[in-house]
């Protein structure tokens, strides 16, 4: 992953050599912090900050560890409209450790969205299925290598005034099997585009 400053060409080398450019529409990060995951809602899971090299080649992914039955890191986030399409995404690296969910809830448990990814060898472990009032799941995951994958969730919201991204490992984790993790994003639209960094606001791509 590179930073470019804006007026600037983006370059994308991911599935082509020869490089060709990176052309998205403007979206808005929703999540107010990308990388400082101690600012999450933390559930038995601990996020221990730039733990390990990222995608973006800085020692900036936060590390997971829950030694309960979950983990589970979540975000409240309002919305300015109701029963529109989000994708919510983050960058993952399973270190001795392999299922993590995306879950999407709305005004309550019952009107969410879910998926779950198996790590271990780049897979939808369970598609994308929704409850109550929330439609149109989908999901991706994508290699970046080196042990590092981006999982997304897209969805079409309930009538809620929130948002709530949540990150989860559902079995058991001990010190010896954690996650890495790094820039999350939740974006109006019906897939995810590249990672907008943010450090305690919003911020437009």
């Amino acid at each position: 992953i590179e930073t470019v400053g804006a007026n600037d060409a983006r370059v994308d080398y991911l599935d082509n050599a020869n490089g060709a450019l990176k052309l998205e529409p403007t979206r808005t990060n929703l999540v107010t912090y990308s990388q400082d995951f101690s600012q999450w809602n933390s559930y038995i899971t601990t996020p221990s900050l730039n733990s390990a090299t990222s995608p973006s080649g800085d020692v900036n992914s936060a590390k997971l560890t829950s030694t309960g039955v979950f983990g589970n890191l979540n975000l409240n986030i309002s919305k300015s409209s109701s029963s529109l399409e989000y994708t919510q995404s983050v960058f993952v690296k399973a270190v001795n450790y392999s299922i993590v969910n995306l879950i999407s809830y709305g005004s309550s448990s019952a009107n969410r969205a879910q998926v779950s990814f198996n790590l271990s060898n780049g897979s939808v472990s369970s598609s994308a299925t929704v409850n109550g009032s929330y439609s149109n799941p989908s999901e991706s995951i994508k290699d970046y290598g080196n042990g590092w994958y981006r999982i997304s969730l897209s969805f079409t919201s309930d009538t809620s005034v929130e948002v709530r991204p949540h990150i989860q490992f559902p079995i058991q984790m001990t010190n010896d099997n954690y996650v890495l993790i790094y820039g999350a994003q939740l974006e109006q639209g019906s897939y995810p585009t590249s990672l907008i960094n943010t450090q305690g606001t919003v911020q437009t791509r």
